[in-house]
């Protein structure tokens, strides 16, 4: 699978949570204060990052509070899902 670099990451999470792209998109934007994210697109941006990360299901829920932890998490959770042996969720698949 095919890394996101942190601008194409934050496009695809702005296009599929409908949030207009912040300008510049800095790692510190807060999802909740900078993007206006409600719990409901936290969860949703959640899955969706395991999801382009070919993650199953991750171990734990990370405490996300910027545009950053967000795109930590999915660096780590690609890392993750290439560990478990070219194991993809059934779900996994290329942002679009």
């Amino acid at each position: 699978m095919r890394r996101l670099s942190f601008e194409e990451y934050v496009s695809l999470v702005c296009h599929a949570l409908r949030r207009p792209l912040p300008e510049p998109a800095l790692p510190s934007l807060t999802l909740v204060g900078d993007l206006g994210l409600d719990s409901f697109d936290a969860l949703e941006l959640l899955v969706l990052t395991e999801d382009w990360a070919g993650l199953v299901c991750g171990q734990e829920v990370p405490e996300l509070t910027s545009v950053g932890d967000a795109y930590d998490y999915y660096l780590r959770a690609l890392l993750e899902a290439e560990r478990s042996e070219g194991v993809v969720g059934p779900f996994a698949r290329e942002p679009q």
